[in-house]
């Protein structure tokens, strides 16, 4: 049916019902309507076979066949309805086509997505490899600017060693020339050289001494006669006293040379310090003593022992108290080196002793007890004349001449003895190559001539030949 004779028939509809109602008002016999309508119905065709003419000729019949037309054809079209909606909601098969499109395009969605994927992992490696190969080229250029650093660091250092150990050879050569002249043309002035010189030579060592962790040697006695011969020199210069116990000090000086083996290495500048600290006071105590009686420096008419004894105690007391009772356990915490140390253990002092004397206590007190006896031993250079004295001064200077030239040679010797030795194994090692050849051009001629038998001329010019091959190589 069209969506025409539907809107025609839904008014119908409602037109039979009401008339069925209103003539089911108006008529008594319900019962016989009924039953004429069951058996009207019974007889009534079906309406979807009906045409639009047959239904229309029976519209002016009877109302109440009308109805049961009209709800046959209503039940009909409401199953023709719901049969139509359950297709329209139930899922048709797309076509073979379409299907076909739609598997086609699933798949190639699918092929740009995974190829999307494989370019994003891939730029992801590559990027990952881009900064490990950045990374490692920094590594790398870091790493060669630090060996590059060491390397010019190691030279500018070997160079800055080579220039420092240039200048303190010519200073050291020049104060040998200074002293020498300075001493011959005025010794009564010698003073002042001796001032500059021992003071700047003494701060330095104090400064690098103290850099270095050596700094409990400045309390030795030498840095102590230095220092009271300046304060003689420039704050007390009129104490006899003072140059007596001064004085007394000059044998301990001279004889430490020999004992602490100072070298006159002139390229060393802490060498050269060693030399200085106990030859120049010497020389200074010598001028004094022999040149200083002109009025500006009192100059005792007797020497005596007496008052270097005393300010030997003085500086006894304070060394033994510094070293051994109030900075002892800070200076074995620490493991600063000291005079009793170098001399006990470095010098090998301690394993000469009895081995009851080898304690921590016995064996500092056996060090303070033979310091005292080497200075006592010393004092009676004070009773020396001026010629035995400048015997002694000489004497100490060409120690340390000798220790120097002993420095050097075993120096030097070492290096040629080296190089020696490396040039020997170069001429051995020629000459077992020079043998082998030999042996194989040998080996060579008699496999060419079996028969041939190898003469002693012929063996030495495959020699000669050999070894000429190997010179001009």
């Amino acid at each position: 049916m069209g969506s025409s004779e539907q809107e025609q028939a839904w008014p119908a509809m409602e037109l039979t019902s009401s008339t069925l109602i209103a003539h089911g008002s108006n008529s008594g016999d319900s019962i016989s309507s009924a039953e004429s309508a069951r058996s009207h119905c019974s007889t009534t065709p079906d309406p979807m076979s009906m045409s639009v003419d047959s239904f229309d000729v029976g519209y002016d019949s009877d109302p109440i066949d009308r109805f049961f037309h009209v709800s046959r054809w209503q039940r009909q079209l409401s199953s023709i309805q719901r049969r139509l909606r359950r297709r329209g909601a139930s899922p048709q098969k797309p076509p073979r086509k379409e299907a076909l499109l739609r598997e086609i395009r699933e798949r190639r969605q699918a092929v740009a997505s995974r190829f999307r994927e494989e370019q994003r992992k891939v730029v992801g490696t590559m990027r990952e490899r881009q900064q490990r190969l950045q990374q490692r080229y920094t590594k790398q250029v870091k790493e060669m600017r630090g060996q590059l650093d060491k390397v010019l660091s190691k030279a500018r250092l070997a160079r800055a060693r080579q220039i420092r150990h240039m200048v303190c050879f010519v200073l050291s050569m020049a104060d040998v020339v200074a002293t020498a002249f300075w001493l011959g043309a005025s010794p009564s002035t010698f003073h002042h050289y001796y001032t500059f010189k021992c003071t700047a030579l003494i701060t330095g060592r104090a400064i690098w001494y103290r850099w270095h962790g050596w700094h409990y040697f400045l309390f030795d006695l030498c840095y102590f006669c230095n220092a009271m011969i300046l304060t003689y020199l420039w704050i007390f210069p009129n104490s006899e006293m003072l140059f007596s116990a001064t004085y007394g000090f000059s044998g301990m000086l001279l004889i430490a040379i020999p004992l602490f083996r100072n070298s006159f290495v002139p390229h060393s500048l802490d060498r050269v310090t060693s030399v200085q600290i106990h030859l120049a006071p010497a020389f200074q105590l010598w001028a004094l003593r022999w040149y200083g009686s002109d009025g500006r420096f009192a100059m005792p008419e007797t020497m005596t022992v007496i008052p270097s004894l005393c300010f030997y105690i003085i500086w006894a007391m304070g060394y033994v108290l510094n070293q051994f009772v109030f900075d002892r356990r800070f200076i074995e915490t620490k493991g600063y080196p000291t005079l009793f140390k170098h001399m006990a253990v470095d010098m090998g002092m301690l394993k000469i002793l009895p081995r009851r004397l080898q304690g921590p206590v016995a064996s500092r007190v056996t060090f303070v007890l033979g310091h005292f006896g080497l200075f006592c031993s010393c004092l009676p250079a004070v009773h020396f004349p001026f010629f035995l004295h400048c015997i002694a001064l000489c004497v100490a200077t060409l120690w340390t001449f000798k220790n120097g030239a002993s420095f050097y040679i075993t120096y030097f010797w070492r290096v040629y003895d080296a190089q020696i030795h490396a040039f020997e194994q170069q001429m051995a090692q020629a000459a077992a190559e020079s043998q082998k050849e030999t042996t194989t051009v040998l080996e060579s001629m008699q496999a060419e001539n079996p028969s041939h038998t190898i003469s002693d001329e012929e063996y030495d010019d495959a020699d000669g030949d050999t070894e000429m091959d190997n010179i001009l190589s």
